[in-house]
Parts: C-alpha cells; sequence; structure tokens
C-alpha cells in the first residue's frame, strides 16, 4: 500500500513539475490539486462485515467467518466460525500440499438441549470438503465460544451434528 502511495505521489509531482515549467500557470494549479486527491483516494479501506447473519451481528469479517444455518428441527439456534489465522514466519500457514491451514473458533447461540431430539447426549462439529471425503472430527460444541482447532482444507464445510456420544 505505501509503495502504490509513493509511486503515484511521483507520478503526480512529475505532473505538476511538467505543467509548472510551462506558460500557463493556471495548469499547474489544477494538476497539483490532482497530486492531493490521489493521496485522498489511497486511505485505507474499510474491512469488509458479513451483510446479515451471525458473523453481521458480531461485525465479523465477511472472508473470515462462515455463518452455520440450522436445519428446521432446531429454528432457534444460529452461529458462526471465525477462520482464524495461524501464525508463520511466511505470512500465510499452509501446509507442504499448499492448503491452507485455518484455526476455527465456533459462536453457536440457541441450540436445545440434544436428548431434546432424540437418544442424543451432545453436539460434534465436523470439517469436510465439498465431497465429504475425508470427514475430521472437531469435538464437542455447545453453546458459546468453542475452540475447534486447526484444518487444512482450502474448501470445507463446517457440520454440527447431535450424537449419542461426544467420542
Amino acid at each position: 500500500m505505501k509503495v502504490r502511495t509513493a509511486n503515484r505521489l511521483m507520478a503526480a509531482s512529475f505532473i505538476a513539475i511538467i505543467a509548472t515549467a510551462g506558460t500557463n500557470g493556471a495548469k499547474a494549479t489544477t494538476l497539483e490539486g490532482l497530486s492531493s486527491n490521489l493521496v485522498a483516494q489511497e486511505q485505507p479501506r474499510q474491512r469488509r462485515v458479513a451483510p446479515s447473519g451471525p458473523c453481521a451481528k458480531r461485525n465479523a469479517s465477511d472472508l473470515y467467518c462462515l455463518d452455520l444455518h440450522a436445519v428446521p428441527e432446531v429454528e432457534g439456534a444460529n452461529g458462526s466460525v471465525d477462520l482464524g489465522r495461524v501464525t508463520s514466519p511466511f505470512g500465510i500457514a499452509v501446509t507442504p500440499a499448499g492448503h491452507h491451514v485455518h484455526q476455527l473458533t465456533a459462536h453457536i447461540e440457541g441450540l436445545p438441549d440434544p436428548t431434546s431430539l432424540g437418544p442424543y447426549s451432545a453436539y460434534v462439529a465436523w470439517a469436510t470438503t465439498p465431497f465429504f471425503e475425508p470427514v475430521i472430527k472437531l469435538g464437542e460444541v455447545d453453546n458459546g465460544v468453542n475452540s475447534l482447532g486447526r484444518i487444512e482444507f482450502n474448501k470445507f464445510l463446517v457440520l454440527i451434528t447431535a450424537e449419542t456420544s461426544a467420542n
């Protein structure tokens, strides 16, 4: 960002110097105003926030937050999953195969007692690819904030199921 700003400033200053060397002073003023407009346009952009859903309620970035949607049987439940950054000396953590590594945190509310749905005692979170192969158990979840650990998929789904046991 700083390099682009510096390059635009140099280009705008160069245009202003050429205009000043000419005979028309009015052009120089107009072009110098152009350089200040270029600087004003390079202000930091606001973070994109999800337009609706649990990510929007928490003012979370829409690029790093997945909304969880409930099935009709648990209509009042909702939540989101944050795609946290994993520290890396290279800026972005990837596996040797080039898959992104994400630290997942689920924010869930409105889950009913699992026994109200049948012979279940716990909710379990799972991660899988769009082809449902492989499926990775992330662990037991409940209402509130749940740390789900790391996953190494470029494209994935997060599923939460009611299970007879958390194991």
